[in-house]
């Protein structure tokens, strides 16, 4: 520890952010907020901790809260965040915004480098819902 300094490990930040996830997908939005605070308060450059917040929006019910957090917020820090743009994709379509949902994830899945977030893409693109 230098100074006043508390350095968190990598590792430490994943395993947050995974419970995190495991948090409100369980049912514990406000525990998973609090985590997902938690991790934006000491990466606070990171996008990571703000899609975390954005799927508890989801998950909650709230899919244009997440949109709102995406645009406004996480793409503002990454704008190229892969991501970000497919959950991005993902809370317009719960919107009910399917044409610019649409829009959002033909584009990632046709540049994406991330597999992750390409795969994302192409699996919602394939889901008729």
């Amino acid at each position: 520890m230098a100074g006043d300094a508390f350095e968190i490990s990598t590792p430490l930040i994943r395993l947050m952010v995974e419970i995190g996830y495991l948090a409100t997908g369980n049912g514990f939005p406000v525990e998973a907020e609090a985590i997902f605070e938690g991790v934006r308060a000491v990466r606070p450059g990171s996008e990571v901790p703000i899609i975390g917040l954005a799927v508890t929006r989801m998950n909650a019910g709230h899919p244009l809260e997440a949109v709102t957090l995406l645009e406004d917020q996480a793409l503002r820090l990454n704008p190229e965040s892969e991501l970000t743009l497919g959950f991005l994709g993902l809370a317009l379509r719960l919107a009910g915004h399917t044409g610019r949902s649409r829009s959002v994830l033909e584009e990632l899945a046709a540049k994406a480098t991330n597999p992750i977030a390409g795969g994302m893409a192409r699996a919602l693109l394939a889901d008729p819902a």
